[in-house]
């Protein structure tokens, strides 16, 4: 068992801010290994595109891509989504029973024009019908360096934007969900690669142009206290159990 990586601080600034920053909290090993599944999953995904089987309005060619699912066929990705940082994480800031709800990257490519405008993750899920719902726990991660210039994360904090309200999403001309939250800025959260920005459903948060030659590359996860499901009873994404009664689950987190 690794020393845990969790302070008093980190939990009092999630419940304050709804968000904190571990800086280089991945082993340079693992580093590497998600770059590698990052590199993976962009030539897979541009695969699909010129076959033409995945069309969607996230997905712009040349401008950002989204690519979720890949722990289902990767095994790397799956082990890092039940690692000990993950069931730490999701112990402390879900609970003790905790679903992986979502996981994908996210790919910036270089010199990019479509930046992601003032959002809540769990805007997404409330403009789906699904708000109800308590909102999940979003781990994003760094697989580069992030700053101002190729990307970086902007958030308003719940300290100062004083509410946990979900405001009205709409989908502006790039498909993405987006709110207005009366600001016109943030924090800006420049990180090195390694680190993960640990934040609440509810936080708004953006990000900017990638400005750089290189592609920016980020991976999100996302954890419920338990699965999202329809009238049906089926989940409207992964509903993978991660810890049950705050015991990990060691389940392949393919099944579903």
């Amino acid at each position: 068992m690794t020393r845990p990586v969790l302070t008093p601080d980190h939990v009092a600034a999630f419940r304050r801010d709804g968000y904190f920053v571990l800086e280089r909290v991945l082993s340079p090993e693992l580093l590497e290994a998600l770059r590698a599944e990052a590199d993976h999953a962009l030539t897979w995904h541009e695969g699909e595109i010129a076959a033409q089987k995945t069309v969607d309005r996230l997905n712009y060619v040349g401008e950002h891509y989204f690519i979720p699912g890949r722990s289902r066929e990767r095994a790397a990705l799956a082990d890092y989504l039940r690692s000990e940082l993950m069931v730490e994480l999701a112990r402390a800031l879900v609970g003790p029973e905790a679903y992986l709800f979502i996981e994908l990257f996210v790919l910036k490519m270089p010199r990019n024009r479509v930046p992601f405008g003032w959002h809540q993750d769990h805007g997404y899920v409330d403009a789906y019908g699904f708000g109800h719902y308590a909102p999940n726990l979003s781990l994003w991660t760094a697989l580069d360096d992030v700053t101002a210039e190729n990307g970086a994360l902007e958030v308003l904090s719940l300290a100062e934007w004083r509410s946990e309200s979900v405001p009205p999403h709409r989908q502006d001309e790039h498909g993405n969900f987006v709110a207005d939250f009366g600001v016109s800025s943030g924090t800006m959260l420049p990180v090195p690669a390694g680190s993960m920005v640990v934040m609440s459903g509810i936080l708004p948060h953006r990000s900017g142009l990638n400005g750089s030659d290189t592609v920016r590359r980020a991976y999100l996860c996302q954890f419920s206290p338990r699965p999202v499901v329809d009238d049906k009873g089926r989940p409207i994404n992964m509903a993978v159990p991660v810890l049950r009664d705050g015991v990990p689950v060691r389940e392949p987190a393919a099944s579903r």
